[in-house]
């Protein structure tokens, strides 16, 4: 691994870095944010280039929002500069492991230096580059959660889903789907968008089908009844489908489909239904340049023996809305087959996207393809929707063949995976859900990191609910 250093927003080969008091530090490349041992590093660089303005160089130490040993940097896969992952600079440990506290001397402040071990908390920076001041304990964030939204009018058992899933997002390094949205929800509720009190209900029902009304509460109850629902119907019948409308924001899909995998089903989640709301189509159909579809995630979940759930989690798009806004108001151009401005033209400035532009399929046609369908099954065969429409299939193994063969076979082919050799920039050959699995460790060991801007949002609303603030541990 070659250490390096940034300047003037862009990487040059280098193996020293002149901190506070003129010592020379060798530096390595990691991701923002969430598991880093140490403070962010300060290094000189040249008026109007912003520091981390550009991608790593292939074959560096990149772990996409890892610590250390992990996966070399790979520019195909890593989505440096997005709202979740931009590389950043850190002090290389000495030879016990330890990270030693760098300079953080910052536009004529003061240096400071702080102790850091292995295992310390440390600071860094989240999704959306702010820094890192608090960590939580995961139970004890989850609890705090609740407590809010119970406070807010949401009933224990659903307050409890909902912050289950939102803390869940923030272990696995998903800020974007984590306690952030917390502070949006109570506003949603006290609109009335989210009817807080809200319970799904069966609307129409068979033995291999089910279609739930959401009755506009927590999107998060409402997809997990779902998919109890159609898992019950897959165990007895061997494949099951279900439906749900009249919903609101669901957070992280992959949660519902951890669940499900471990339960030894195979389950597939689809969401769209945008085309009738313009204020939530982004994307344009390939080939084209109007906004006609929204980012319509697909989720795939199945049982991987030893290895766990195995889980696929992703937008049919090349990009998320909130990425390209994040860039925006950070000044910095797009990557390449982001988006089209309003004639059609490809363009990496994110001002085009709110002029009229819009946000290109996933792998061209490919993503295209998958997004319709989507579409279809959300917005046209469930019908209208009130924020999205989501589809679960889910099918029982055992039904097909014998369950111990599969799990071995299943086991086999994992194995087989994990063994191969690695391509050109890669340290090891991940599997699907693998990389958020590994963050989950650490910070269940870490404790979860938010930013002070989005800790200070939660607190102020929880104070307006006469809810004492959560002390770090």
């Amino acid at each position: 691994m070659r250490p390096v250093t940034v300047r003037c927003g862009e990487l040059r080969q280098s193996g020293r870095h002149r901190g506070a008091g003129g010592r020379v530090r060798t530096l390595q490349l990691f991701p923002a944010g969430t598991l880093h041992v140490g403070h962010d590093l300060h290094v000189r660089r040249q008026p109007g280039l912003r520091h981390g303005s550009a991608p790593p160089l292939p074959g560096q130490h990149c772990a996409l929002g890892l610590c250390v040993g992990l996966p070399q940097h790979d520019p195909r896969r890593c989505r440096y500069g997005s709202a979740h992952f931009r590389c950043r600079l850190l002090p290389e440990p000495d030879a016990l492991g330890r990270s030693r506290g760098p300079c953080r001397r910052r536009h004529g402040g003061t240096a400071r230096r702080g102790r850091f071990g292995p295992t310390d908390a440390g600071r860094g920076t989240t999704w959306d580059g702010s820094v890192v001041t608090r960590r939580f304990a995961p139970t004890r964030l989850a609890a705090f959660v609740q407590g809010i939204l119970e406070a807010a009018g949401t009933p224990a058992d659903l307050a409890a889903i909902v912050a289950d899933t939102l803390v869940d997002a923030d272990l696995k390094g998903v800020e974007s789907h984590g306690v952030l949205r917390v502070p949006h929800y109570l506003e949603l509720m006290a609109e009335g968008y989210i009817k807080s009190a809200g319970r799904s209900t069966v609307a129409r029902e068979a033995p291999t089908w089910v279609l739930v009304d959401g009755q506009q509460g927590f999107g998060h109850c409402a997809l997990l009844n779902l998919c109890e629902r159609v898992a019950a119907k897959a165990e007895r019948a061997g494949v099951a489908f279900g439906g749900l409308t009249n919903t609101t924001h669901t957070g992280r899909i992959g949660w519902f489909a951890e669940k499900i995998a471990g339960r030894g089903l195979a389950i597939q989640i689809t969401g769209g239904g945008a085309h009738r709301l313009p204020e939530h189509t982004s994307v344009a159909p390939y080939g084209g340049r109007e906004r006609i579809l929204s980012t319509n995630p697909i989720t795939l979940g199945w049982p991987g023996g030893r290895f766990g759930s195995i889980v696929a989690d992703f937008s049919t798009s090349a990009t998320a809305e909130g990425k390209v806004r994040f860039h925006r108001e950070r000044g910095e151009s797009l990557p390449p087959g982001w988006t089209l401005d309003r004639d059609g033209v490809p363009s990496t400035d994110p001002e085009a996207l709110y002029a009229g532009g819009s946000i290109l399929p996933m792998g061209a046609h490919k993503g295209y393809g998958l997004a319709l369908f989507n579409e279809y099954l959300g917005g046209i065969m469930l019908g209208p929707t009130y924020e999205a429409n989501w589809t679960v299939t889910i099918l029982d193994p055992t039904a097909f063949g014998e369950p111990q063969a599969q799990l071995q076979d299943a086991e086999t082919l994992l194995q087989r995976i994990k063994d191969s050799p690695a391509a050109q920039g890669h340290r090891e050959v991940l599997l699907p859900g693998e990389l958020e699995e590994m963050v989950a460790r650490e910070r269940t060991h870490t404790g979860i990191p938010v930013a002070d801007a989005i800790w200070d949002r939660i607190t102020e609303a929880a104070a307006k609910l006469d809810i004492p603030p959560l002390d770090e541990a």
